[in-house]
């Protein structure tokens, strides 16, 4: 894949956060999401399948993977946390 492709499909997932507009479009209107950021089908496909191997066959940056996870389902914030990586049991504070 051309890094132009990858480039917009990497860019799309970025505005998505950064343009309330394009969230508003992600989840109303895909395909004139996808057609503002020219997608091709093959990403079109990873996006709304939202799977890791699809995403990153597309070229999909790994950190805006779980940026898109989110869009796709913004309950699943509820269930993710950083605790386990944090030193002293969980406390960012020590």
């Amino acid at each position: 894949m051309a890094a132009q492709d990858t480039y917009r499909v990497n860019r799309m997932v970025q505005d998505l956060f950064a343009k309330p507009d394009m969230m508003a479009l992600f989840q109303e209107d895909r395909a004139a999401l996808y057609d503002r950021y020219e997608l091709s089908q093959r990403q079109r496909d990873a996006v709304d399948t939202c799977k890791q191997d699809a995403l990153a066959s597309v070229g999909v940056h790994p950190i805006l993977m779980m940026h898109l996870f989110l869009a796709s389902d913004p309950a699943a914030a509820d269930h993710i946390s950083v605790k386990a990586y944090l030193p002293s049991g969980g406390s960012a504070h020590g």
